[in-house]
């Protein structure tokens, strides 16, 4: 059979609707709706931005528009995320690099019918212009500051797995697991996470440090 490549369009044919060029970002399909938030372009001044994008995906065409946020209420602009689809409607996202300084490692979560972005647990950057993270959170176990990491949803579970980041000044390749334990609404004390670090594969081999996960590495972790 003969493929066609879809049309992409802007909604309106607004140049405002089209996504610029970037990297770092996250991209969620849901349905047959695709969101693209946050990454790094070629904007001056540099640095990441909070923009959202909708692409509604179509067998011939498809169209992009920008969706509306609440600054007052979202994520601060960051780069090399996560965005994990764990409910029909929900997206969360975790992490991720503001500056050099400055690396994420607040949960929150985008309804996608409501089109509202809200904290499980109200978190706010806690840094210093040199680069100090501290825990500050109310949420146990919560893994520390990272971007590059890989996660993914299995059942009621959220799986996150290594990254580059730390607490304070560190700054390193990470090897550990946390996981999320989701629980709707995803409030607390009903959601939690749990850590471990030194995660084997399922050949028992210890995996190494890394930066830029790929999904791949959850797909045996129902035998958890």
């Amino acid at each position: 059979p003969c493929h066609q490549k879809p049309d992409v369009v802007a909604k309106g044919e607004k140049p405002e609707n089209f996504p610029s060029a970037r990297s770092g970002h996250s991209l969620t399909v849901v349905g047959s709706n695709a969101y693209v938030f946050g990454g790094i372009d070629n904007r001056r001044p540099p640095g990441p931005n909070n923009e959202l994008f909708l692409l509604k995906i179509g067998s011939l065409s498809s169209e992009w528009s920008r969706v509306k946020i609440n600054e007052e209420n979202a994520p601060p602009p960051r780069w090399k995320h996560t965005a994990t689809l764990f409910d029909p409607t929900l997206i969360l996202f975790f992490g991720g690099y503001h500056s050099s300084n400055l690396r994420f490692n607040d949960v929150w979560v985008y309804n996608t019918v409501s089109g509202d972005f809200y904290q499980p647990v109200e978190q706010q950057p806690s840094f210093t212009p040199r680069g100090t993270h501290a825990q500050t959170s109310k949420w146990p176990n919560q893994p520390c500051p990272r971007g590059g990491h890989a996660a993914a949803a299995i059942d009621v579970r959220v799986y996150i797995f290594g990254g580059y980041g730390g607490f304070g000044y560190s700054r390193r390749e990470l090897d550990d697991m946390h996981v999320l334990e989701l629980d709707l609404p995803l409030v607390l004390p009903a959601s939690t996470f749990s850590s471990s670090s030194g995660f084997k594969d399922d050949l028992g081999l210890l995996q190494e440090p890394r930066e830029g996960d790929g999904a791949e590495l959850f797909l045996d972790l129902r035998s958890c």
